[in-house]
């Protein structure tokens, strides 16, 4: 079959394309499932940091602390997790991308390589690990604010009776 140089050309594009989407979408999984994986560990650790806590929030509790309150607080907490974690990983992600461009040749320096990162994305990223470190911790949050204020007696009582050989 006999083609034209612009049939041919314009063939030839349109796979590219075709494999240019087949290619992003690729690579858009990988951070699709970091995310969810980062989700999985923070949901975790919030919900094992907030089960050791009980005894220190149900003496929050019984010296008059809301559960408003005590949730405000562990909100405070989340934000400032997330906040400061987001941060540096936005920091660290940015200077290793940066020196990984310079090690490939990818750009012509150091700082230009820094200058080539989207002030935009960097913060979308920042805000993005935030929000989704305070959503996260909210669950842990509603459920370690529920510590009735009587759970701090049960805690002594418990370890009373474990040190005099009670239970085991």
């Amino acid at each position: 079959r006999v083609r034209t140089a612009e049939s041919a050309m314009a063939e030839e594009l349109t796979r590219a394309h075709l494999g240019q989407g087949t290619m992003t979408a690729i690579l858009l999984a990988f951070p699709l499932i970091a995310v969810l994986v980062a989700s999985i560990v923070v949901a975790s650790t919030f919900q094992v940091v907030l089960g050791q806590r009980t005894r220190e929030l149900a003496l929050l509790r019984t010296v008059g602390a809301t559960r408003r309150q005590v949730r405000r607080l562990i909100g405070v907490e989340t934000l400032t997790v997330g906040l400061l974690s987001s941060l540096a990983g936005v920091l660290l992600a940015w200077l290793l991308g940066a020196w990984a461009l310079t090690g490939a040749d990818l750009a012509g320096s150091y700082p230009a390589a820094l200058r080539a990162a989207s002030p935009a994305a960097l913060v979308g990223v920042l805000v993005l690990g935030t929000v989704l470190t305070v959503v996260l911790g909210m669950r842990p949050a509603r459920a370690a604010s529920r510590v009735a204020p009587m759970a701090l007696q049960i805690c002594r009582a418990l370890q009373a009776a474990h040190a005099r050989g009670i239970i085991h």
